[in-house]
């Protein structure tokens, strides 16, 4: 293993030392994320798209907010993209600034879900309402692209967890036919996975990881069921083609590229983008790492371009 890169040291640094990320773990999951929002506030202006539009759609149990960005008249694809924070922070605006760089890279609109978290929201909560996120989007693809262009489901972190387990749900299902699959360093197993041991990360410790994951589980929740931990699905074979994107500095690296064996395994078309020097998070904190973000945004653009039109929307 190489050495962590000097601006990624820092940063992770910087979390050992912040008090709003200290207090995470011993404090409501809803203060933490007031204090993230009300740091937001002092961002960079963000790179303009051409169409942005928020939009409050239909799930099980509710409402959720939806963001689209588009950066041309006729994108390429729709990319549903379903944010990182352990299933109990995050949301479209700690994304926005990605989801503009990624919409404008890629040509593709980028329909960013803000699905409900933990612990207030439990699992299958956040499964159900990317689910239904993309079920919505399908069936409005046309007002929202301008024709019938393949969709793509996305996610970084507990995001990716969730889109490549809502997408086998699709599959299995038979509502909706998706082109490719972009999972940023997934969560494919439960805390206790042996994979998670292999080193001390710079940032994203077991510790946390178990917090996480105890805020989105029941008491009493089986965390081997596939719907939860992706990787112990026996039907494999239903998945789209899949990028898995990683960095070699965190401990969910392991069992992500595992993942992606046994999806290949299994028949399907995987690419791997590992980055080194970086931590966990480093795709959507792009302004700080312009070069790795943007090599990996580069990754996925290439590789929408390549399996874009593979599967047609139902």
């Amino acid at each position: 293993m190489g050495p962590v890169d000097p601006l990624a040291a820092q940063i992770a640094g910087y979390f050992q030392i912040d008090p709003v990320w200290q207090g995470a773990l011993t404090r409501p999951a809803a203060e933490t994320r007031a204090a993230i929002r009300a740091a937001l506030t002092s961002q960079a202006q963000p790179q303009p798209v051409e169409y942005v539009a928020n939009y409050r759609i239909p799930v099980a149990g509710g409402d959720i907010g939806l963001r689209l960005y588009r950066p041309v008249p006729e994108p390429a694809a729709v990319i549903v993209w379903a944010h990182g924070g352990g299933f109990a922070f995050g949301s479209v605006d700690e994304v926005d600034s990605f989801a503009r760089v990624l919409a404008r890279a890629s040509n593709c609109a980028v329909a960013s879900v803000d699905y409900r978290l933990a612990p207030e929201h439990r699992f299958p909560t956040a499964l159900h309402d990317v689910r239904d996120a993309v079920l919505w989007v399908a069936q409005h693809v046309s007002e929202l692209a301008g024709g019938a262009v393949p969709l793509i489901l996305g996610g970084d972190s507990a995001g990716a967890n969730l889109a490549t387990i809502a997408t086998r749900k699709l599959h299995e299902a038979g509502k909706c036919n998706l082109a490719a699959n972009i999972l940023a360093y997934p969560s494919t197993q439960d805390a206790d996975a042996q994979s998670l041991r292999q080193f001390t990360p710079p940032f994203l410790s077991i510790a946390e990881i178990s917090w996480f994951f105890d805020q989105y589980l029941p008491a009493g929740t089986d965390r081997n069921t596939p719907d939860f931990a992706p990787m112990l699905a026996e039907n494999l074979h239903i998945m789209p083609p899949t990028l898995i994107i990683t960095a070699e500095h965190d401990i969910i690296t392991a069992q992500a590229e595992a993942y992606g064996r046994k999806l290949r395994a299994a028949g399907v078309a995987v690419r791997y983008s590992r980055h080194p020097g970086m931590i966990h998070g480093f795709l959507t904190l792009e302004p700080f790492f312009p070069g790795a973000a943007g090599a990996a945004i580069g990754d996925i653009a290439d590789f929408i371009e390549t399996h874009k039109a593979e599967r047609p929307v139902l």
